[in-house]
């Protein structure tokens, strides 16, 4: 409940903010869009400090969920995904949980997205792995 002195929508606003610091839900891939769940986490990391690439990737991992988690796990072996960048770990969601996409669109978009992340040479290693995951029988 809210005892903080007289009640201003920026009371309020700092409010909200202080309650939901701390908190940030588990990705769920079924039903919530990575975009808007990325957006979420930067909020997260900003008021809440997280700084360095190593927290990000740990704060990451740890509030995804375990389903989540053990996809990440499984696109990154034999590496542990905590022992990796996080821009490529959020690259790797990213095009992990784009919402449905044909193979060229998903072709096409990749170079665009491998610019921004400096993949170096592990990228044509991602893009074979996601061609292989996304190949349905």
């Amino acid at each position: 409940m809210y005892s903080h002195g007289p009640l201003t929508p920026f009371s309020v606003l700092q409010y909200l903010l202080q309650s939901v610091s701390n908190q940030l839900q588990p990705f769920q891939a079924a039903r919530e869009n990575w975009a808007h769940y990325e957006q979420h986490l930067e909020i997260y990391f900003e008021i809440n400090g997280v700084m360095t690439d190593r927290q990000r990737v740990l704060h990451l991992l740890s509030t995804v969920g375990s389903n989540v988690e053990a996809k990440m796990a499984y696109f990154f072996a034999p590496v542990k995904p905590c022992d990796n960048a996080f821009n490529v770990v959020r690259a790797k969601m990213k095009i992990t949980f784009r919402e449905g996409k044909s193979l060229a669109e998903f072709d096409n978009a990749l170079p665009a997205l491998a610019d921004i992340c400096d993949f170096g040479n592990v990228l044509d290693d991602m893009r074979r792995d996601r061609f292989i995951l996304g190949l349905r029988s």
